[in-house]
């Protein structure tokens, strides 16, 4: 049987040097496969979490800087709806006004291409031949920073320091000048620009607030700020009704910032506000605020004073004011000095001066609420009205409220402010007011001092109870009595 022989260590095959040059290519080709694949691997991973970072994480903000560098967006305001009075008066209403800003970016460059227009002229000049006519070297640019910052600072009425520090910002295409500028003021800014060609100053149409009456209901109406949005009274409460919805214009421009309106635009028209009619009467209104006004002043009214004029069938305010009043059109600037009284903080006066008395402070009722004590049983608790001899405070007669509306039968008692009326109504009909009973003196009811007030009663099913008739006079004591006697001629 065959068997291989073994060979000796001293007979193993000797290897070349090329056999151990390839080995070692080949390890090392790899090692740099498998660490390549790995780096790949890895690089690709952190690709992948970059661009899921950019697109889906930041995709909103990347965005809205996509359009920031590609589009141009200008705003178009919308006019606040108009507040009227019950009877059409406008006491609110919005005018067309221009806002002027600057482009200092033009500016720079209308003024480089001039001079760059000027130093040609200036080598082809110096390289004429003799006896050619040399080419026109004034400039065409009218204006200097200089010039047009005092121009516009004449007509804005801004300081010229303040105009040229926004020329600085060369690289900028929008530093605001002014805002909401009347049309008159607007056409001298038209004419500047005419005259001088001037590539920079722009102007875009806005909307301004304006309050034809002045201080008229001022409490009431409030006032908006500088981007037209209700600030106090019934501009802040119903602003969302009145400053309707601004319009957009959106135009693409290129890497520079110009316009490119040939490429792409597109317009949001906007959508004006809805109209307010108030229950408010003008007339009445300038009544109030006059003769409050008049009387806070006659007085020496510390803390101002406040009046409220209402509809009593319907409850809607007629009138309201808070004295003193202010001019909504300027409503930024502290008219009286009353608001400056015991305050130093600028601040702290304006918000005293916008403050509605009327309905943020509270005051005592005094007689007034006489008569809500002595009917509020006729609202909640079908009783019978009693009707009282303002002498003795007693009762006179009795008229049952379950059958008849009540209308009148306590105007005696209301008029002369009766203590005792009030204390006795509210007392039966379950109030729960313990006051002792007493007979009126003669400065109770000064006004009354003789003569004939009556009431009625309005029965709901048609049959009339009873017609009170109240005479009024003098006991010989000196004290006042009303007594009760029926009308002549009128059913029993």
């Amino acid at each position: 049987m065959f068997r291989p022989r073994k060979r000796k260590p001293s007979e193993k095959k000797q290897r070349s040097p090329e056999f151990y040059a390839r080995q070692a290519t080949r390890t090392v080709r790899s090692r740099t496969f498998w660490l390549m694949l790995v780096m790949g691997i890895l690089l690709f991973v952190i690709l992948f979490f970059q661009l899921y970072h950019l697109q889906i994480t930041r995709h909103q903000e990347m965005q809205t800087r996509a359009l920031d560098q590609q589009t141009r967006q200008t705003v178009v305001s919308a006019f606040r709806g108009t507040i009227y009075d019950r009877n059409g008066s406008q006491l609110a209403v919005s005018v067309s006004t221009e806002t002027v800003f600057l482009s200092p970016k033009d500016l720079k460059e209308q003024l480089d291409a001039e001079e760059e227009r000027l130093a040609e002229i200036r080598q082809k000049n110096a390289s004429l031949a003799e006896g050619e006519t040399p080419l026109s070297e004034e400039s065409q640019v009218h204006w200097t920073y200089d010039s047009l910052a005092a121009s516009l600072s004449g007509i804005l009425g801004v300081s010229q320091d303040t105009i040229r520090s926004c020329m600085d910002r060369t690289d900028s295409q929008y530093e605001v000048l002014a805002k909401k500028v009347d049309e008159d003021v607007a056409d001298q800014i038209r004419q500047l620009i005419n005259d001088t060609d001037v590539h920079g100053v722009y102007m875009v149409a806005d909307a301004k607030r304006v309050y034809p009456y002045g201080s008229l209901a001022s409490h009431v109406l409030g006032f908006v700020g500088t981007d037209n949005t209700g600030l106090y009274g019934l501009e802040s409460r119903y602003d969302k009704y009145l400053q309707g919805q601004t319009g957009l214009v959106v135009t693409a421009k290129d890497e520079r910032g110009n316009p490119l309106p040939y490429e792409y635009e597109q317009y949001f028209a906007a959508e004006n506000g809805q109209d307010l009619v108030l229950t408010l009467d003008a007339n009445v209104q300038y009544y109030l605020e006059k003769y409050v006004g008049e009387m806070a002043d006659k007085y020496g009214a510390e803390h101002g004073a406040t009046g409220i004029v209402m509809d009593v069938k319907t409850g809607g305010i007629l009138g309201m004011v808070s004295y003193p009043t202010y001019d909504v059109n300027d409503a930024f600037t502290v008219q009286n000095d009353l608001f400056k009284k015991n305050l130093t903080d600028t601040s702290d006066q304006l918000l005293k001066q916008w403050r509605n008395k009327a309905l943020n402070d509270t005051y005592e009722p005094g007689s007034t609420f006489k008569m809500v004590s002595a009917v509020a049983g006729l609202e909640e608790y079908p009783v019978p009205l009693i009707i009282f001899d303002m002498g003795t405070a007693t009762t006179v007669s009795v008229i049952d409220s379950r059958k008849c509306y009540i209308g009148g039968m306590i105007l005696p008692g209301v008029m002369v402010s009766l203590n005792a009326l009030a204390a006795n109504a509210a007392q039966l009909q379950g109030i729960g007011l313990e006051l002792p009973r007493k007979t009126i003196g003669k400065n109770t009811v000064d006004c009354m001092k003789s003569g004939i007030i009556h009431g009625n009663a309005a029965c709901i099913d048609g049959l009339i109870l009873r017609i009170e008739v109240y005479r009024c006079g003098h006991r010989g004591s000196g004290e006042i009595y009303c007594a009760s006697l029926q009308k002549e001629g009128d059913p029993g």
